[in-house]
């Protein structure tokens, strides 16, 4: 298999019918460090507001993205997302998942794989 150009990437991207997301050479400069990053800005277990409080524990209801099928997040309101169980249901639970001393995130600026190699099969990069 050939190693795609620049020029093969752009022409991929041009012909497609739907433009939507264009297709990129991953490179170790393009992974930042997520999994010491979020810890500093965003709680590591989340309740919802209304399992605050002297409730039982098998009533309190964890963050967990799985358990839910619609999520609304209002550019207003940072670090709070607002889940339902069904898209347009009629329970809603409000998470807030930013630490409440922080007010907004600032990307990771440090790089994953600094020096190392880069645990990406190389087949699957071309």
């Amino acid at each position: 298999m050939t190693e795609p150009t620049d020029q093969s990437l752009h022409d991929i991207n041009k012909k497609k019918a739907n433009k939507n997301f264009s297709v990129e050479t991953v490179n170790e400069e393009s992974i930042l460090e997520f999994k010491r990053w979020w810890l500093e800005f965003f709680k590591k277990i989340c309740l919802p507001e209304s399992s605050m409080g002297k409730i039982p524990k098998e009533l309190k209801i964890n963050f967990a993205p799985s358990k839910f099928m619609a999520f609304k997040y209002d550019l207003n309101n940072p670090g709070m997302v607002a889940t339902e169980v069904f898209i347009d249901g009629m329970t809603q639970e409000m998470f807030h998942l930013i630490h409440p001393y922080r007010k907004q995130p600032i990307l990771p600026t440090e790089l994953c794989y600094l020096g190392e190699k880069m645990p990406i099969n190389a087949k699957k990069k071309t």
